[in-house]
Formats: C-alpha cells, structure tokens, sequence
C-alpha cells in the first residue's frame, strides 16, 4: 500500500510519513497509548488526504466507525497494565519485544525470530549467518538496513542468543558453515 501511495501520489506518501515519525514521538511523549490530539490528526487525514489518495469514501462502514471513535476510554490504554508483552512461568518473565525497543539494553537471554522486510533476514544476510563478511552490492539496499537491525537484536544477549529460521528457509542455506558457528536444534 504504501509503495503504490508512494507511486501514485508522493506528495502525500512523503506528507504520510513526516506526519508518522511526528506523531510516534507525540505518543510515545504522551501519558496516554494514543494522544488524543495525534488521534484527531490521524482522523483528519484519513478522512481527507488519504480517502482522496485510494479514492474511498470516509463513510464506508468500519472506516466511518473509527473516525467517529470519541470514547475517552480509548485514550487510556497506557494507564492499564504495562506488562501485557511479558510471559510469566513462577518467577520467571520472558518480555516480548521489538529490536527498536531493546536497543541499549544488556539481557541474559535473546530469542530474534526471522521476520519479513521485502525478505526474510536469513534471505537478506543468510551468507553473513554463515561467517561471510558483508559485501555491498548494487540492487541490494534491504541487506545493510536488515544487517544493522539485526546487529541490534543479535548484541543484546550477555549469555545466551538464539536465532529462529523457519525450516524452509533454513534449508537454503549453507549447514556445514553454519555448524562451526551456530548449535543448530531442530524443533
């Protein structure tokens, strides 16, 4: 959707993504889980710059509903329980996060699971998973950004790190060189 936006309409992809990282940080500054005026703001535009955009009315159903949404309880989502993203098991907590929020942080242990940016991490680097040093290449601007994400996420642990791939895409890749770096453990 937003490569298409981007295509088509670039004045209002580029206004689309100056208007998020500002309304992250407003969010992220704000005492409540959605600032209601970033709230009002995302409405505005949905109903405007963007129904225009993808040619949609702001009166279909589901969309309507939403920017219709006026219920105070909606803005106190943060003021509930902040540990809904940790597993607990007796005394021990397992926090489920993202790579962007851990960044400066130290843990005994990391689990990364593959996700898809364009492609799959092991896709993006699977030769670097392998012990190969990373060499640019044209037509290839997913891998460094992939690569400093993962660098992220994979410098975290002080004791323990574990790397999820998926069998299919763990096939593609070279075991032999994998197995003098990685303990492999199916599952």
């Amino acid at each position: 959707m937003l490569d298409y936006l981007a295509d088509t309409n670039p004045e209002v992809f580029n206004d689309l993504i100056d208007k998020l990282s500002k309304w992250v940080l407003r969010i992220c500054n704000s005492d409540n889980s959605v600032d209601a005026d970033v709230f009002d703001e995302v409405k505005s535009f949905i109903s405007i710059d963007f129904a225009d955009a993808f040619g949609f009315k702001a009166t279909i159903g589901p969309v309507r509903q939403f920017l219709n949404k006026k219920d105070e309880e909606f803005y106190q989502v943060k003021n509930q329980d902040q540990s809904l993203n940790v597993y607990r098991e007796g005394e021990l907590e397992i926090e489920v996060a993202t790579v962007h929020s851990v960044k400066g942080e130290t843990h005994a242990a990391t689990l990364f699971f593959e996700t898809k940016n364009h492609k799959y991490e092991s896709e993006h680097f699977g030769d670097q998973l392998c012990g190969e040093p990373y060499i640019h290449r044209d037509g290839e601007g997913h891998v460094l950004p992939s690569l400093k994400v993962a660098y992220v996420a994979l410098s975290r642990p002080k004791y323990l790190l574990a790397y999820a791939i998926h069998k299919d895409r763990f096939e593609k890749l070279d075991r032999e060189k994998l197995k003098k770096i990685w303990e492999i453990i199916e599952i």
